[in-house]
């Protein structure tokens, strides 16, 4: 035999074997648990169940923010605030009572002229939000909701 042919051949089940052990580690619960993660760069890198959204209608000039009483607690008008919390990396979730949870309007985006405001509601004491009767999660948000809230 030739040395040529020997050593393809080596190299290919050298690469299937590669193949074969990463399909394994990925299938593994700790980069499971890690891809479910939505502050993980695994989750970013293998792509997980994230995905953008920008919720926010063309040319948003401010958004307001409602407590749990439904007040309007504040009202954001810096384009870094409103990027914040219009552009959301969400996920998906599961119904595991079955039933429809309650939401409460938590934002409110609102444009310069005539255009309708577009409100985003939250199921009460969840990550779980609402655009438009689009449900979905998004830890993420949470987050610079509580960021927003404290004092």
């Amino acid at each position: 035999m030739k040395m040529g042919l020997v050593i393809k051949v080596l190299m290919m089940v050298l690469s299937l074997a590669a193949v074969l052990y990463g399909i394994k580690a990925l299938k593994s619960p700790s980069v499971q648990q890690k891809a479910d993660d939505p502050n993980s760069f695994v989750g970013l890198l293998i792509g997980g169940d994230q995905r953008m959204l920008n919720w926010c209608p063309e040319g948003v000039t401010s958004v307001e923010l409602y407590s749990d009483s439904g007040e309007i607690s504040r009202v954001l008008t810096s384009k870094q605030d409103i990027s914040a919390v219009c552009e959301l990396m969400i996920g998906g979730f599961s119904m595991e009572g079955g039933q429809e949870p309650v939401y409460k309007l938590r934002l409110r985006a609102l444009t310069e002229g005539s255009g309708n405001p577009v409100s985003l509601e939250q199921a009460q004491g969840t990550a779980i939000f609402r655009v438009k009767g689009m449900p979905f999660s998004c830890p993420g948000l949470m987050k610079i909701l509580e960021r927003f809230n404290s004092p």
